[in-house]
């Protein structure tokens, strides 16, 4: 069954270069020129298979500081949560001699509004939009990806209910694939990383009295998904995840740090003004990494 799968994976670079035309013929929508295909992200250290061992690192902001950044640049606070972590993959991916010449593809998961007529849940899909990480200038990079998350939203909300969810399962069907043994790597990516942007309590919480104070988030990896980065706002905070493998992915904790002084030179570009193309100054964030081995099984 596996030979057959693996026999099959072969022919999934033909499928996925087919996936966006398919879409916009089912679906007869148009989308614009910003929006990304399926068929657009490189293959990078990030799209192989993960081992058990994991690692963990946060980064914690103010979700004011993105809104005013956000407002100065023209932009969502969404858009600079995937600007700040543009540049940290960039900045990392260049450290070590593996950045692709393309651009890469983020896949953030949409709350569209729900249909009143819906038993209940919102519909949710997912928006492919590019990182900009081919290019330089702070600039020029934040405009491509506020232009690319605008067109992919915009995309999807033309869409009916039904539409959406058979839009969605269309667009997963190359990543179900990544989850058995031998195929994960094998298959091309539709996307590079998955950044999800949650919004979380927006008042303290308490435990037997003690405040909660930080809300970091930790999420899963596949195969095929070495990285995932996961940003959790909780009281006005705003809590970076990033989860990788720790056998492929070395020194995951240089993201974080690298997320915190991309924030700062966000701030100084669009709020201050400033012409920094790399921020050198000690980020305001907190920076944290902690290793997660798995528990030897008994026996």
């Amino acid at each position: 069954l596996q030979a057959a799968f693996a026999s099959q994976a072969k022919e999934l670079p033909s499928l996925v270069q087919g996936l966006a035309g398919t879409a916009k013929a089912a679906f007869g929508i148009k989308p614009s020129a910003d929006f990304t295909s399926l068929a657009e992200a490189p293959r990078t250290i990030f799209n192989v298979n993960v081992t058990p061992q994991r690692r963990v690192a946060t980064q914690a902001t103010s979700l004011q500081r993105l809104k005013q950044i956000g407002e100065a640049a023209g932009g969502s606070i969404n858009d600079v949560v995937l600007a700040a972590s543009s540049a940290a993959l960039r900045r990392y991916l260049l450290e070590i001699g593996e950045l692709p010449r393309k651009s890469l593809v983020t896949s953030i998961p949409v709350a569209l509004p729900r249909d009143a007529n819906q038993a209940g849940g919102n519909a949710i899909s997912f928006a492919n939009v590019r990182l900009g990480t081919d290019i330089e200038d702070v600039r020029e990079r934040f405009e491509v990806i506020r232009r690319s998350s605008t067109a992919g939203r915009d995309f999807l909300k033309q869409m009916s209910t039904k539409a959406l969810m058979d839009y969605t399962v269309l667009i997963s069907s190359p990543q179900i694939l990544t989850r058995l043994p031998g195929i994960g790597s094998r298959v091309p990516p539709t996307y590079n990383v998955i950044i999800s942007n949650v919004p979380g309590p927006r008042a303290k919480l308490y435990f037997l009295g003690s405040e909660m104070e930080a809300y970091y988030p930790v999420s899963a990896l596949f195969h095929g998904q070495a990285l995932n980065i996961t940003v959790l706002s909780y009281a006005g905070g705003l809590y970076f995840g990033f989860t990788g493998c720790a056998d492929k992915l070395p020194h995951l904790q240089r993201l974080a740090v690298y997320t915190g002084e991309a924030l700062d030179e966000l701030e100084q570009v669009f709020v201050r003004g400033g012409v920094k193309t790399r921020a050198r100054t000690k980020s305001k964030a907190r920076a944290r990494v902690r290793a997660v081995r798995p528990k030897a099984k008994a026996g």
